[in-house]
């Protein structure tokens, strides 16, 4: 019985750790290939005019980092906010409160 336990309790360790790995890995990917877009681009940008010098190559990585981090931020905050919302949604639509429009039907129809 304890062997059970034991194989139980690795199997679950085992599951959280790759369900972690996973979850790095769907956040990671978007971000990555945003910041890999916006390098491409701003590179591209600056060598309309010629060669990129060292100092310009840092600016447009720094700057492509920073603008693919805030953009997976602003991401991020929208997905938050709208399951904020969706629950907010669902917890009325199970404590059964009825709209103001219905409200009002029914009062109308009990006035007549």
């Amino acid at each position: 019985m304890t062997f059970v336990r034991v194989a139980r309790g690795f199997a679950e360790a085992s599951l959280a750790g790759l369900a972690f790995a996973f979850a790095i890995l769907l956040i990671g990917i978007p971000i990555a290939l945003i910041v890999r877009g916006m390098h491409a681009g701003l590179s591209w940008l600056v060598r309309l005019g010629g060669d990129m010098s060292a100092f310009v190559d840092a600016l447009v990585w720094v700057s492509s980092s920073a603008g693919g981090l805030v953009m997976a931020l602003v991401v991020a905050a929208l997905v938050v906010r709208f399951f904020h919302w969706r629950s907010s949604v669902r917890a009325r639509a199970i404590s059964s409160e009825t709209p103001h429009i219905e409200v009002g039907r029914r009062e109308l129809g009990r006035a007549a």
